[in-house]
């Protein structure tokens, strides 16, 4: 589909805002939030903003994701604090700091390094290290030709580097193997001369061993700017292997802590190697020469490494994986040996063909489930999960054994060729039900720490009333006694309607012609509360949508009037109540409704109990919606609508099981929540609506985290302040149309040409 479009030169931002809000429209109506997290394109409250703006982003410490080029590299990190703020740093004798210089990015938070003496001149920092490569780099400016060193004392961390004055700003890089510790890390000039000698600016240090680090999105740069602590972005931009290329799912959001329990998860001097030979080979999936290639011996024998684990997690699923690339040979198994050197977990994999199996060697153990994950270039992530025996009286360490097997025949002995082997990556093992990212080790287990993602209420949308009907109480400002039939201890005096307490307090009521099935909007005002409480309701019934309160200030909410309420207003008192009500106010409205879509792809196991939530938008245990995935029971993958309003519960359900537990299991789901109704669609398809519900919780002040209890990747999020239809939410979980916006300039026309949308 093609559509020409010719726009005047004055109009082309307008026009350009309006087909971006129409890519994300659905029938016509546009979110007022947007989240498109494969294309860094994110609007709230109407206006374009950007992710760090929208989304609080929070993980205390390192992560793993993949790159655009199927690298696995670590994402956007800065370990130093205060990367522009050196006078938070530790200055030793003879270094004067002049801050709020002009700096290479047309701003004031440059610093001058000037040198008053002749030792003891670094500017430093303490850092505990893990042992692993790492960069550390910062923006510098002579002032006289010198040179600068970069060191960390007590460890091998000494480079000088020649900066000209001539030069202007220059970026200068260091990088170093650093061993695990916690040592100083800083510069210094070491040319011997004194007075002003450098401006500085953006000093950063992060991990480059694996693939090295993806660079930070908001800037395309590796500087990610830090103050008071360390800084560990989101992995935006992180990359899922189709079978053919590499493709940006979004962010990459792990809800859940995991630890790998190998302490040495990539190293053949550690590992027990049994009739293999072995050395590392460039063909890796980092980039680096840090592939094994296990080679079996001409022995008839088992080959096999065995890896030890620390202690795992007892009587619950556990999950060992492995990297995995056929040389001459293609078959592996891995077995997991328990607390009592049983075998709790033994599965084969097959790294031409790409299929993992279960092997018959284990029989009783629960929980057994294996998965190939195809990561391009040949390579597989071999994984098996199992529980593992009770460890109330260990007898052995528990362990993992990899199996070079020759044709898929597991735990045959045979002889190798001396040539042939198979080449395996970075072993992990970890007590959960699916293998998450990749977490390296160096001599200890590794914990990665889990994350969220929250968008702060202010930048919600939420519904307001859209008014239907004209006001239908009578004198609501209580002006005088009429039009309301009082309680007990009941009296109207100053405009209000007051309650002196006693024994027996009644209820105030009118008749306002309320019609059940339908949706008001009611607003009353309290104060002068000192005991008990009120609330605003139908007659004929308490249930369905009353307002109340319980001390001083206004109040308002949509209410349903539901079956068997009557055409009376009611103003509820508790026998204790003492205060005042007025400012009554009934006016009929729409529906009040959102809409809420998510796609990605989850990983997850059938455990029985999960509930992964997509998300779970919560004010209390009483209010809330959301949409879950549910393997709980006899389901393996169930999709879940839901909403609670005070306390009252509704949902919709899809007809069994949608998907099925794997890695990155794609998913499009979307739900529409009113006063009077909810429903959801999935891939396309919407279900049967609920219309029980009689009221949409008030989420209006709520946070809202967008994975909760999630593994895996997000790409889109939308939401409306309206309701869809059914029509609706079908059409925004379908497969969507992705821009192909081209733009031409003729100069005879003065306009721009929008070459159309493709699909």
């Amino acid at each position: 589909m093609s559509i020409g479009i010719s726009v005047r030169i004055p109009d082309i931002k307008n026009r350009m805002a309006s087909a971006i809000r129409s890519l994300y429209s659905v029938e016509g109506k546009d979110p007022k939030l947007v989240a498109d997290f494969d294309d860094e394109y994110y609007r709230a409250n109407g206006g374009s903003t950007t992710f760090s703006d929208l989304i609080t982003h929070a993980r205390a410490g390192n992560a793993t994701m993949t790159d655009s080029d199927g690298l696995i590299k670590w994402a956007p990190h800065n370990l130093l604090t205060y990367s522009e703020d050196f006078s938070q740093w530790s200055l030793q004798a003879n270094v004067n700091l002049t801050d709020g210089q002009s700096d290479p990015e047309s701003g004031t938070s440059a610093t001058l390094y000037n040198i008053a003496g002749s030792v003891s001149r670094a500017v430093d920092q303490s850092i505990t290290f893990s042992e692993a490569n790492y960069t550390f780099a910062i923006w510098v400016k002579a002032v006289v030709d010198t040179k600068i060193k970069i060191r960390s004392l007590s460890s091998p961390w000494d480079e000088e580097i020649d900066i000209l004055a001539s030069s202007g700003w220059t970026l200068i890089t260091s990088q170093q193997l650093m061993p695990s510790g916690t040592y100083t890390i800083g510069f210094f000039d070491s040319s011997g001369g004194t007075g002003d000698r450098f401006y500085v600016y953006g000093a950063h240090l992060y991990r480059s061993d694996l693939g090295g680090m993806v660079d930070n999105p908001d800037r395309g740069d590796s500087y990610v700017p830090t103050t008071s602590s360390a800084v560990y972005l989101p992995r935006r931009g992180h990359h899922v292997y189709n079978g053919y290329e590499w493709v940006n799912e979004g962010v990459l959001a792990e809800s859940e802590a995991r630890t790998n329990l190998i302490t040495y998860s990539n190293s053949v001097a550690s590992w027990t190697d049994v009739e293999i030979s072995s050395s590392y080979t460039a063909n890796s999936i980092t980039g680096l020469s840090d592939a094994i290639l296990a080679i079996p011996s001409i022995n008839t024998a088992l080959h096999f490494f065995s890896i030890a684990s620390a202690t795992p997690t007892a009587n619950t699923a556990n999950t060992a994986s492995i990297y995995a690339k056929a040389s001459g040979y293609s078959h592996i198994s891995i077995e997991v040996l328990g607390f009592n050197s049983n075998y709790v977990g033994v599965a084969k994999f097959d790294l031409d063909n790409g299929v993992a199996e279960l092997n018959g060697r284990v029989t009783g153990s629960a929980n057994l489930s294996t998965n190939i994950q195809d990561i391009g270039s040949g390579w597989y992530r071999c994984s098996i999960s199992c529980t593992m025996d009770d460890n109330a009286s260990p007898t052995s360490t528990p362990r993992l054994n990899v199996i070079i097997d020759d044709d898929g025949t597991s735990f045959a002995n045979w002889a190798g060729d001396g040539v042939s082997g198979v080449f395996l990556y970075n072993a992990q093992f970890e007590s959960a039900s699916t293998p998450s990212s990749l977490i390296p080790t160096s001599g200890s287990s590794v914990t990665r720490a889990a994350e969220t993602f929250t968008i702060p209420s202010a930048k919600l949308p939420w519904p307001t009333p859209q008014y239907i009907g004209d006001e239908l109480v009578t004198n609501g400002t209580f002006d005088d006694a009429s039009d309301w039939t009082l309680g007990t201890n009941a009296s109207i005096s100053g405009g209000k309607l007051n309650y002196s307490g006693g024994s027996g307090n009644g209820d105030t009521y009118q008749n306002i012609g309320l019609v059940v099935g339908k949706v008001y909007w009611g607003v009353f005002t309290v104060s002068n509360v000192t005991s008990g409480s009120v609330k605003l309701r139908q007659g004929g019934t308490t249930a369905g949508g009353t307002i109340g309160a319980s001390s001083d200030g206004t109040y308002s909410s949509a209410f349903v009037i539901p079956s068997g309420a009557n055409a009376n207003l009611i103003v509820d008192v508790s026998g204790d109540f003492v205060g005042s009500i007025d400012a009554i106010s009934v006016r009929e409205v729409n529906p009040l409704s959102v809409s809420i879509q998510q796609q990605g792809r989850i990983t997850y196991a059938d455990t029985d109990s999960l509930k992964a939530r997509i998300p779970l938008w919560q004010a209390d245990g009483s209010n809330w919606l959301g949409i879950y995935l549910d393997t709980r029971s006899t389901e393996t993958g169930q999709i879940v609508f839901e909403m609670s309003s005070s306390g009252v519960y509704d949902s919709v359900a899809s007809d069994g099981d949608i998907y099925s537990p794997n890695i990155y299991v794609p998913f499009n789901v979307a739900g529409r929540y009113g006063s009077t109704f909810i429903n959801g669609a999935i891939d396309g398809v919407a279900l049967t609506v609920n219309t029980t519900p009689t009221s949409l919780p008030d989420l209006s002040t709520t946070d809202l985290p967008i994975a909760t209890n999630y593994m895996g990747t997000i790409k889109t999020f939308r939401i409306w302040d309206k309701d869809l239809t059914d029509t609706g939410i079908a059409e925004a979980t379908a497969p969507s149309l992705e821009p192909s916006l081209s733009l031409s300039f003729d100069s005879t026309e003065s306009s721009f040409v929008d070459k159309g949308w493709s699909e």
